[in-house]
């Protein structure tokens, strides 16, 4: 299994979506939280699969040059452009990808009363 991270520059992020690209990866979202004691705490994570449609070169430059996601695990945001055209299949929490997990993360909270 490979770990796609931040990409270090525009090349590094044109590959990662060549690679993507006709490909299902599967994205996981880690939590922790620990209450300002510092003497308990929750993790968890929650995974999402997606299948990413065939994306054109010119799509991919496209997105890279006017977007420049040099900020995002994979180098795609899901709520992007490409997120919404190039993902052929989405299974799991759609907001995982904007930042933490909501759901189990309100959850996680709401156990520490």
């Amino acid at each position: 299994m490979t770990s796609l991270v931040n990409p270090r520059d525009r090349d590094d992020a044109l590959g990662m979506l060549r690679r993507l690209s006709e490909r299902r990866h599967t994205v996981v979202t880690g939590v922790v939280l620990t209450p300002g004691d510092g003497q308990r705490q929750a993790d968890f994570s929650v995974a999402s699969t997606v299948d990413f449609a065939p994306l054109s070169e010119a799509e991919i430059t496209l997105y890279i040059d006017r977007l420049r996601p040099f900020d995002k695990a994979g180098a795609y945001g899901i709520q992007e452009w490409i997120g919404f055209c190039g993902c052929a299949r989405h299974r799991g929490l759609v907001l995982q990808r904007h930042g933490p997990a909501c759901r189990p993360t309100l959850r996680g909270a709401a156990s520490y009363g």
